[in-house]
């Protein structure tokens, strides 16, 4: 059986939803959001990824799954990830990296994002 990458990273995300932190304040916010359904509610979760997850790529053979610390940076996290996956050039085009953002409620509130994303 065939599972997308959304379908793998919207199951790891809930899976790892509880380690973010609460306290810390991200300067940057991703522009890509996953959306996901939970109890009839539509979720979004802010995303770098280094290929689109609405298409199913039959070349990745890995998914590397970049969860960001306290200071919620995970365009650094991502970014770091991507340039250390560079010195594998064998491994590159078939490796998919996700870093999600997970964000507090403070900073939904700051960016006017809604309801719709979780903290």
């Amino acid at each position: 059986m065939f599972i997308t990458a959304k379908r793998l990273l919207t199951l790891s995300i809930l899976s790892l939803f509880t380690l973010s932190c609460i306290y810390a304040q991200t300067n940057n916010l991703s522009g890509t959001f996953l959306e996901f359904e939970v109890d009839h509610t539509v979720i979004k979760l802010p995303y770098y990824a280094s290929q689109d997850l609405e298409t199913a790529d039959e070349e990745v053979e890995r998914l590397v799954i970049v969860v960001h610390g306290t200071n919620r940076n995970a365009d650094d996290y991502y970014a770091n990830m991507r340039n250390a996956l560079l010195q594998r050039p064998e491994i590159k085009e078939k490796t998919l990296i996700i870093a999600p953002q997970f964000l507090t409620e403070i900073e939904i509130d700051d960016h006017n994002l809604g309801r719709d994303y979780p903290y």
